[in-house]
């Protein structure tokens, strides 16, 4: 037996079921929506036929309940290496959605009308965030539903079908997918994987909250790694991001500042994502 079957061997004989484990996960998720700012920073590459592209998916979210109305907004910035392809803006009222590729752009008001919020305020952002958002960004807007909505969705698998699995303590595992990646667990540091190898591996890395620091990534959820190994075209295309959130980040009022009437003339307008049912 090699080494990956020998501690994940460990970790089914010595830690909790798999049920628990995702209940520690969605623990660290209450944690993290206890802020009314996060910050979840999506960073990777793939590598398909020779060739390797960098990209990054910046997510800024931000709730405001001090007013007679409350306020929620996000922004999410998708680069390519080094250039903007993708903008998503939640200014309160409208979700609006950039292709800065194609030179196309939508529109979805999920703030409602009149002097008072829907009950479905937020559940509506997440909704319709998680149908506009594809590719990579999609991991953050499933992230991002459900750290703010646990009590209308609960914490669902990230891998179904899959057992999810503590990784045994002082014992390094590599990545079954990627085993140039390793893990070396701690009594301060939890490894909780997804293992649906020879194609995918997910693992959260979750530290317990009295580890907690807000001026450095959060205390509870500390990092999340997906690796993934597929055939495309007769082709191996490997892909492997790692996210990392942040908490109680002071942001500016125009990170989320939709664009002006000038910034995207000639641009053509294309239908948003379809209203949700909640």
């Amino acid at each position: 037996m090699n080494l990956i079957a020998n501690a994940i061997g460990i970790a089914l004989l010595g830690q909790a079921l798999p049920d628990a484990n995702e209940a520690t996960i969605q623990a660290s998720l209450s944690t993290l929506a206890e802020s009314q700012t996060v910050f979840l920073q999506l960073t990777g590459s793939v590598t398909y036929r020779g060739k390797t592209t960098l990209f990054t998916d910046n997510l800024s979210w931000m709730t405001d309940f001090t007013g007679p109305k409350p306020i929620i907004r996000l922004e999410l910035q998708e680069f390519q290496g080094s250039s903007l392809t993708r903008r998503y803006v939640g200014d309160g009222e409208n979700l609006w959605g950039y292709n800065l590729v194609e030179h196309t752009y939508s529109a979805i008001n999920y703030g409602g009308y009149g002097a008072s919020r829907s009950e479905f305020y937020e559940l509506n952002l997440l909704n319709y965030f998680s149908a506009s958002v594809t590719g990579n960004g999609s991991y953050l807007a499933k992230l991002l539903k459900q750290t703010y909505n646990l009590s209308k969705t609960p914490y669902s698998s990230w891998a179904p079908g899959t057992p999810c699995l503590a990784l045994p303590q002082t014992i390094l595992t590599p990545d079954p997918v990627n085993p140039s990646a390793q893990y070396l667990p701690s009594a301060t540091d939890w490894f909780y994987m997804y293992n649906a190898a020879p194609k995918r591996s997910i693992v959260f890395e979750v530290v317990p909250q009295s580890q907690g620091n807000n001026s450095n990534p959060i205390d509870q959820l500390q990092n999340i790694f997906m690796n993934q190994l597929e055939n495309v075209g007769g082709y191996s295309r490997f892909t492997h991001w790692q996210i990392t959130p942040y908490s109680g980040i002071n942001f500016a009022t125009s990170t989320f500042t939709p664009y002006s009437g000038n910034q995207i003339q000639g641009w053509r307008s294309v239908a948003g994502p379809k209203p949700a049912n909640n």
